[in-house]
């Protein structure tokens, strides 16, 4: 191949284009067949001219039916593999992965990058699919692995399933399987921690690099909500995604990629885990990044004051923004902005503000609608919907719901958009007495729902509004299985509060059941549980809230059904006292109304007890009986 005596660096050098050149033809086998009269410094004007015609001439010298490859690379690795050398053949990832490091060492370095714990399988196959992403007109294109950056050789071994699954079987790797299937791959400890030791800076930047660019790549878009992962993967791909951040600079190309990444993780499901990722992507944030990004920040900030019930602050946070913040230019901008001003109605509403109905529809879509500005305008009307039920406006609330269902565009609305949006239809139906058109539609979502989509919240609500219809219907025995159709799928988490109602309404829908029957001390024994259970979730309020109120109140009544006389009359004591300081919410559907109502009407005419509640919005109590009863 040399044709003179070469020094050492000579030689390297030669040896350094002829890699380059092998990486032109396919592969390391072009060095047994390439033309040994060409001299070296000939094959190097080749590579500075690039010139398609001669490489397209070498390639055509290749013989057909031998492929030289694994052989040469075989050759070279039982050089590198001297244990004596001064660096291990592992740190060729940095520079020539992709011609002579095998398959299985180039997954166990990719496994060692993204922190050799716990890596969901789910993350490793992403690049076999195109991912989604929101671009600047405010719709979804799709993304190849190949276009988004990540190294062509990663994607060659993750894509090949033959190739992935021998390599899997290395003893190396660790294989298991989470609560919800989800599999997920570690290394060993004694080997992960020899590679930490052995590979070189250079080398766990560029692994740093391939880890960040999979992860972000894997990751849904943002402002959707979680579509596309199971709780359960998203809860394990976090820490990995703190552990590659922490551990590897984050290059100045990867910034974006990676601050829409923790945008997602920042947007919904654990607080715990939405604060470490908004306040991480607040500290990734330049003055010259676009705007969609400062004001999403901007929105999760808000979002979260407003979990922790500082309405000023997340009121606040927002005008600031609005002042002080970049101004928009895109129709993805003009969505965001939709997306910020439903936050200043969420505010709003907690405070029972007077300017709701006048202020709601203060933003607007431009037309033709975007997809994203589909999913923001089906928010605010479902934001609108949610405050007329607040404060009761049931007929109100409906038509809202009504008409975003019916909305005529040319984009269909997504599945779990559309769900939502029923479920919360179907609770007003039950509110108004139309118990039978909210049991028709609730079980016709049910029915076309897969077992995916079954772990999300949207079905709970659904199995919800469907046992609340039945109740109403006196179905107490379809109504009993309904509430037994989501048991296991997921538990309330300990921090979020729509989580926490949903249980609670679950377990105030059981004892409503047992009430309506004949078996008083069943009945007696489901409020004392809903009461144990309201009372450890600190996000309904203290003492369990208006929910707790509830429950002591109807516990009062079974327990008089039972003849406890004086245990109604002591836990009716306690129910009045707690809802004086509390105002009625109607998250908890017909149990304010109807239900209440009934449990008042019957104390009264067994006891002569009267019944006083708070209504949202004013400073007037509502008595029942009413005096005309």
């Amino acid at each position: 191949m040399f044709h003179k005596n070469y020094n050492y660096t000579e030689i390297r050098n030669c040896g350094s284009k002829y890699l380059q050149l092998a990486r032109k033809l396919g592969g390391l086998g072009s060095i047994l067949w390439l033309p040994l009269d060409i001299p070296s410094s000939t094959y190097e004007r080749y590579l500075n001219l690039d010139d398609e015609e001669v490489f397209h001439h070498l390639a055509s010298l290749a013989p057909r039916h031998e492929d030289y490859t694994a052989l040469v690379q075989r050759l070279i690795l039982s050089q590198l593999l001297d244990s004596t050398l001064p660096s291990s053949y592992l740190n060729l990832f940095a520079g020539y992965a992709d011609i002579l490091l095998p398959a299985p060492d180039q997954l166990l370095l990719l496994l060692h990058a993204l922190g050799g714990s716990d890596i969901p399988e789910k993350l490793l196959k992403s690049v076999r699919l195109p991912q989604r992403r929101w671009d600047s007109n405010g719709e979804i294109q799709t993304v190849t692995a190949a276009e988004f950056g990540l190294p062509s050789e990663l994607i060659s071994i993750l894509s090949d399933r033959i190739q992935l699954s021998r390599a899997a079987k290395s003893p190396y790797i660790i294989r298991r399987v989470l609560d919800d299937t989800t599999v997920v791959w570690s290394l060993c400890p004694d080997y992960a921690s020899n590679l930490s030791r052995i590979l070189h800076p250079r080398t766990a930047d560029e692994l740093g690099d391939a880890a960040l660019k999979l992860i972000c790549y894997a990751c849904p878009p943002c402002y959707e909500g979680n579509t596309d992962w199971s709780p359960v993967l998203k809860q394990a791909v976090w820490p990995i995604v703190q552990r590659v951040t922490e551990q590897h600079k984050i290059p100045p190309s990867l910034r974006v990629q990676v601050l829409e990444t923790l945008l997602y993780f920042g947007e919904r499901d654990s607080v715990a885990i939405r604060r470490v990722a908004v306040e991480q992507a607040k500290g990734l944030l330049r003055k010259s990044m676009p705007y969609y990004l400062h004001a999403s920040v901007a929105l999760f900030r808000s979002t979260l004051y407003r979990v922790d019930a500082d309405f000023a602050k997340s009121e606040s946070y927002i005008r600031d923004f609005a002042w002080r913040g970049p101004c928009p230019t895109t129709r993805r901008d003009h969505a965001l902005q939709g997306r910020l001003h439903i936050s200043q109605m969420e505010n709003k509403i907690k405070c029972y503000d007077r300017d709701v109905p006048s202020s709601i529809y203060g933003w607007k879509a431009d037309q033709p609608l975007s997809t994203l500005d589909i999913e923001v305008t089906f928010r605010l009307q479902s934001t609108a919907a949610r405050f007329f039920q607040s404060v009761g406006d049931f007929g109100a609330a409906r038509d809202s719901l009504e008409q975003i269902l019916s909305l005529d565009t040319s984009k269909p609305m997504r599945g779990s958009t559309r769900r939502v949006l029923v479920g919360r239809l179907a609770d007003i139906y039950c509110e108004m007495g139309e118990y039978a058109t909210a049991a028709e539609m609730t079980r016709a979502e049910l029915d076309i729902m897969n077992s995916s989509q079954r772990l999300r919240r949207e079905f709970r609500r659904l199995i919800l509004a469907s046992a609340e219809a039945n109740i109403g219907l006196e179905r107490l025995d379809a109504a009993e299985s309904a509430l037994e159709e989501p048991e296991g799928a997921a538990l309330p988490g300990p921090h979020d509060l729509h989580d926490q109602q949903l249980h609670m309404r679950a377990l105030l829908a059981a004892a409503r059941i047992a009430h309506s029957g004949t078996d008083r001390g069943r009945a007696v024994l489901r409020w004392k549980s809903a009461l144990e259970e309201v009372q450890r979730m600190h996000t309904l309020g203290s003492g369990g809230g208006f929910a707790a109120a509830v429950i002591h109140v109807s516990l009062a009544h079974a327990q008089l059904a039972a003849g406890d006389g004086e245990g109604g009359r002591q836990s009716w004591a306690t129910g009045m006292e707690l809802i004086r300081s509390e105002t009625c919410e109607f998250w908890l559907p017909v149990v304010p109304t109807a239900w209440l109502q009934r449990v008042a009407r019957e104390v009264h005419d067994s006891q002569g007890w009267l019944f006083r509640m708070k209504l949202p919005g004013a400073r007037c109590v509502i008595t029942w009986p009413l005096p005309q009863e």
